[in-house]
């Protein structure tokens, strides 16, 4: 059994780097501010470097240059080097002097706030240093459930699979014949203005996001923005409760006569169709807690049980 394939009710959300499209990316702002839209089990895509020390760090790029203050390719830099550079002025003077994470740090947060990381390899000639140092840290840690590896190379893919086999594995990917081959299927959704010009065309890749959720072909929403995916998949779900409420007031309108009545409590009788919309309903409320749609600690979207 694959635990990461998922019903639409028990869809994960995830953020691109963390919530980049409100934080410097791969950082402890953009990890916790993923967690404020998506509460606890939010999944915070990240990427996984090695520095010349051997101190496994999240970062995407090569080098430092892009994301961070400082110059210089991540191999060839300490991480006490790398710790000086300042990895959040770049995208807003409010981030100024966040660093660069060390992944036993970033844990520690994931472990606090319920986050988990899929950790995207981004060196792929160094499994000798890289695998002993994850296995260690796993360990050490105990968060083997709170990770999951990501990568391009599916030899590297099996390859760590056979050294950390507690591990879940995404493949690279994006298919949905990939959901009905057995295996979990995730979905990179751009950010709206990059989706703005397709739909100005008539493609409507949210609206395809939508039913494809119904349709119960994703595992996965990731996005820059977190509150994208927080939003088409609420959208989903208001559907499918319209949707299966319709079809039950049509049983309910056309049998009432045939259907068995039962005694609820002490007070009225209900017939089987009543009880199927009360099923459901409760079924919807436990996957998705009153206090926030999408997590335990908030979401985009507030639910009641009203």
């Amino acid at each position: 059994m694959n635990l990461l394939r998922t019903t639409s009710a028990t869809m994960r959300l995830a953020g691109h780097r963390g919530h980049s499209a409100g934080a410097p990316e791969n950082t402890f702002a953009a990890f916790r501010k993923a967690h404020e839209f998506a509460g606890r089990g939010v999944t915070c895509e990240t990427d996984l470097r090695i520095t010349s020390d051997g101190e496994l760090v999240l970062i995407h790029d090569e080098t430092v240059d892009r994301t961070t203050g400082g110059h210089g390719l991540n191999r060839n830099m300490t991480y006490s080097e790398i710790a000086k550079i300042d990895a959040g002025g770049w995208f807003s003077d409010e981030f100024t002097g966040e660093r660069v994470p060390l992944l036993k740090d970033a844990l520690q947060l994931a472990r606090e706030l319920g986050i988990i990381y899929q950790l995207e390899f981004k060196t792929y000639d160094r499994d000798d240093l890289f695998f002993p140092k994850l296995r260690a840290l796993i360990d050490a840690l105990g968060c083997a459930d709170l990770l999951q590896f990501s990568s391009f190379d599916f030899v590297q893919l099996r390859a760590i699979k056979k050294a950390i086999p507690e591990i879940y594995h995404f493949p690279s990917g994006e298919a949905r014949q990939l959901h009905d081959g057995g295996i979990a299927a995730f979905l990179h959704v751009p950010r709206p203005e990059r989706l703005k010009s397709l739909k100005e065309y008539g493609v409507d890749i949210e609206a395809n996001v939508v039913q494809w959720i119904r349709e119960g072909q994703l595992d996965q929403l990731i996005s820059d923005d977190v509150a994208q995916p927080s939003e088409r998949t609420y959208e989903a779900v208001v559907e499918e409760i319209a949707c299966k409420a319709s079809e039950l007031a049509l049983i309910h309108f056309w049998s009432v006569s045939s259907l068995p009545v039962e005694k609820k409590g002490h007070l009225d009788l209900v017939t089987k169709a009543d009880m199927q919309v009360e099923e459901f309903i409760a079924s919807l409320l436990e996957a998705f807690p009153a206090d926030g749609i999408f997590g335990e600690e908030g979401g985009v979207i507030k639910g009641t049980s009203g």
